[in-house]
């Protein structure tokens, strides 16, 4: 990498540098040489796509792959008006203790308009040459089809010459008896919801199924003291953010009710109480043929060219098999289907699983009088909520920089160099949370810093589990008020006990199974079967190219695509998927897209 040493310059200074970097890269991209453009890459450089030039969720780390990758889509992008954006700062930071200049500036293809992010560090043993770290370049909308939004948006006054009013339109078309939607999202949870919405304001015909009885339930039927573990100012969903008068932590509940909301506000499709019972893709239509069993009873029968899974990772419940299970006399649960009151009191509870939703339930049962041990099988990265957790998401504040810019800049840092960024801050978290940590260790609770040393939110990106954000279990688990049982997993279960691995037994009355949920792909294996699922493969954690796993992006099944993550991810990747969707409707897609991939990684 190029030298680190501190960056001090005025802000005439910084604007020239990204001013002449940014003319030299568009000067050689709009020459079609990808050598020269992939020779302002600093030698560890890496260079992220969403969509401009690829058409696709791309990174590429190298200058070698970088040229290649460069050489490959420059000439297809017809990529030109490089500038600078007005209003945004160019910035002097330090990441990862590497000193750089960061700049935001526009461009257009023949196809979007984008934006771009560039981060710049000095050319090792030279002061005045600057060179790329990281690049970003990104699709910001569809030229001739942009959101209808602000003033783009709907007239709505229909009524004035004596036709159907709104409402009389919402409702037949919420019916779909005359035409069927161009998709079809399974599940009415944040991902579905913001897709829809994303493809609402780019005028495509969407309807979301849902088998909960009203949106948000999928929030609402969860245990009784969940709470989102971030802070509000990054958990907004597309167009409408929370009020401000909501709390900084949101109660499900009041997530559910949100959410509900929201599907009204945005005039969303939503079928609820209903579920698929069959879909399958026809080549030669490019449709799928889908039955849904309605809230009646009644079969309907639509044909969608798209079909979006977006139950999110919480699917199908990771439920294993304990032996014994039929002896046992108590009731034995997934996290996904616990409820706790006051009749638990004095019930002797193994929670079987260490993560977050192990140890939110097992403060609740503690709360509610239960005799609570955790089985914990193997080891857990625990962080505290405050300062630590807060402190990965601190970009997003509400008296802070605008939400999509936060996004986008979150955007530019890719994936493989967000590892590298969080084995530092996983450091910085031991030492403010390691009075908690060191207590834990004493008491035989076994921890863990993430698979690399890269904490809990890589663990996150990766599995999807495997770490706790501490509001108050660990304290309970210190203080010796919920036992730990370490190391050893369940043998068999009797009428009124569990037998361990090493031998030893336990008296319980119930069983939570908090063991997680299953990779999306078993999803797509129980909607649409073996062929597709196997053919789609595994969906979330890291691909070779170093982005998620078939996330918000085509997949190898035509017509079928991944929608889910957290509230922020599914607000600022449904943008993305919704385009490409968009694209495919309008015909625009370039044909090269479907061509199989070269090997550029």
């Amino acid at each position: 990498m190029s030298s680190s040493a501190q960056v001090d310059l005025d802000t005439n200074t910084t604007h020239q540098i990204a001013s002449k970097w940014l003319s030299d890269w568009a000067r050689a991209i709009e020459k079609d040489d990808a050598l020269a453009a992939a020779g302002m890459f600093d030698e560890s450089g890496y260079w992220r796509d969403l969509l401009a030039f690829t058409w696709d969720l791309r990174t590429f780390h190298g200058v070698s792959v970088i040229a290649g990758a460069f050489s490959e889509f420059i000439p297809r992008t017809g990529a030109t008006g490089f500038q600078l954006e007005e209003g945004q700062e160019i910035i002097v930071v330090e990441r990862d203790g590497v000193s750089c200049i960061e700049a935001i500036f526009l461009f257009e293809t023949s196809l979007t308009r984008g934006r771009g992010h560039v981060r710049l560090i000095r050319e090792a043993g030279s002061d005045s040459h600057w060179k790329a770290w990281t690049l970003l370049t990104a699709a910001k909308e569809l030229i001739g089809f942009e959101e209808m939004i602000g003033h783009r948006r709907p007239r709505g006054n229909e009524h004035a010459r004596g036709e159907e009013n709104w409402l009389d339109r919402k409702n037949k078309a919420r019916q779909f008896e005359s035409e069927d939607p161009a998709v079809v999202i399974i599940g009415a949870g944040q991902a579905g919801l913001a897709l829809a919405a994303r493809l609402g304001v780019l005028g495509v015909n969407a309807l979301i199924i849902d088998r909960e009885e009203r949106v948000g339930d999928n929030w609402r039927n969860r245990y009784h003291s969940l709470a989102l573990h971030n802070e509000i100012w990054g958990c907004h969903l597309p167009f409408i953010p929370f009020p401000p008068s909501f709390p900084a932590y949101v109660p499900k509940d009041l997530l559910g009710d949100w959410l509900e909301s929201y599907a009204k506000s945005m005039e969303l499709n939503v079928w609820t109480s209903s579920e698929l019972v069959e879909a399958t893709y026809d080549e030669s239509k490019k449709q799928w043929a889908t039955q849904i069993k309605r809230a009646d009873g009644s079969i309907k029968t639509l044909h969608p060219r798209h079909f979006v899974l977006a139950t999110g990772m919480s699917g199908l419940a990771n439920f294993p098999k304990l032996p014994g299970a039929s002896e046992f006399t108590g009731p034995i649960v997934h996290s996904s289907q616990c409820s706790v009151d006051s009749t638990i009191k004095g019930k002797r509870v193994l929670v079987v699983g260490s993560g977050n939703s192990a140890h939110d339930i097992s403060q609740e049962l503690h709360a509610n009088g239960a005799q609570v041990t955790m089985l914990q099988r193997t080891s857990t990265c625990v962080v505290s909520v405050e300062p630590s957790t807060k402190a990965v998401f601190n970009r997003f504040r509400e008296d802070g920089p605008a939400t999509v810019d936060v996004d986008f800049v979150g955007d530019s840092i890719p994936y493989p160099l967000m590892t590298q960024f969080h084995k530092g801050l996983a450091k910085q978290f031991n030492e403010w949370d390691k009075d908690l940590l060191e207590s834990l260790e004493k008491v035989g609770f076994k921890l863990d810093n993430g698979d690399d040393g890269s904490g809990f939110y890589l663990k996150y990106l990766r599995t999807g589990g495997g770490y706790y954000l501490n509001v108050g279990c660990s304290e309970l688990i210190i203080a010796g008020e919920i036992k730990i049982k370490q190391g050893v997993g369940v043998e068999r279960l009797t009428a009124d006990s569990a037998i361990f691995t090493d031998g030893s037994s336990l008296p319980a009355d119930m069983v939570v199974v908090a063991t997680g949920y299953k990779n999306m792909k078993e999803n797509v294996r129980n909607l649409l079967g073996d062929e597709i699922a196997e053919r789609v493969g595994e969906a979330w954690g890291f691909d070779e190219q170093g982005e998620l796993r078939n996330m918000w992006k085509r997949t190898p099944q035509e017509g079928f695509w991944f929608m889910g993550g957290s509230l922020a991810q599914s607000r600022n990747y449904s943008k993305y998927l919704a385009m490409q969707i968009k694209a495919i409707e309008e015909g625009i897609l370039p044909t090269w897209v479907t061509e199989p991939k070269q090997s550029v990684k």
